[in-house]
């Protein structure tokens, strides 16, 4: 199993239990050692939400920067941690 950076796992609250993630959440955040990109997601978080659709069955979505294009793209994925996006967070320390 992939752990955190301590970095991201030091402000937010992370569950490795996919299977517990809210699948009704508009949106959360997911990490995974696959999606760390050195130049453009060296934190490996992306923001994602769970798909049940026809077209691609029962699947978590993420949101992918698309270099060439400057945008982001969503494609499945396979997240190994998820977090709410939303509070009750406290960040204690900023960055200048």
């Amino acid at each position: 199993m992939s752990s955190l950076p301590n970095e991201i796992s030091n402000v937010i609250r992370w569950s490795s239990d996919m299977d517990a993630a809210p699948k009704d959440e508009d949106s959360l955040l997911l990490w995974s050692e696959e999606f760390i990109d050195n130049d453009f997601n060296r934190s490996g978080v992306i923001e994602g939400y769970y798909l049940d659709d026809p077209q691609y069955g029962k699947v978590w979505m993420g949101s992918f920067w698309n270099g060439c294009q400057d945008t982001y793209d969503s494609r499945p994925c396979k997240p190994t941690w998820w977090a709410l996006k939303r509070p009750p967070y406290v960040i204690t320390k900023t960055c200048d």
